[in-house]
């Protein structure tokens, strides 16, 4: 994971993860991950006036198929609450700590 401090002032810098699974990082660099762990895509804890936070992704294996991964659901942590975006679904849910 590449430090998201490092690109916290240039202008137009995001990371993102899409389809089975692609990421792309804050350099603009892209990687490609078939395995079903949890990836931290960019978290921040140091001053500077942002909250500390974290966004994470969980990978399932596509279907029956182990060779293959896709996103699972993206959590968000941040202010002390955890909160999961899972695909397929239409809720979101909240975990207080």
């Amino acid at each position: 994971m590449l430090s998201f401090e490092s690109y916290l002032h240039a202008e137009g810098s995001s990371c993102y993860a899409f389809g089975d699974p692609h990421y792309r990082t804050f350099d603009g660099k892209f990687r490609h991950f078939q395995g079903t762990c949890q990836y931290k895509l960019a978290c921040y804890e140091g001053s500077g006036g942002l909250p500390n936070f974290c966004v994470s992704l969980k990978n399932e294996n596509r279907r029956r198929n182990t060779d293959v991964s896709y996103p699972q659901y993206v959590e968000i942590e941040v202010y002390g609450h955890v909160i999961q975006l899972q695909r397929n679904t239409v809720s979101v849910r909240i975990y207080l700590s």
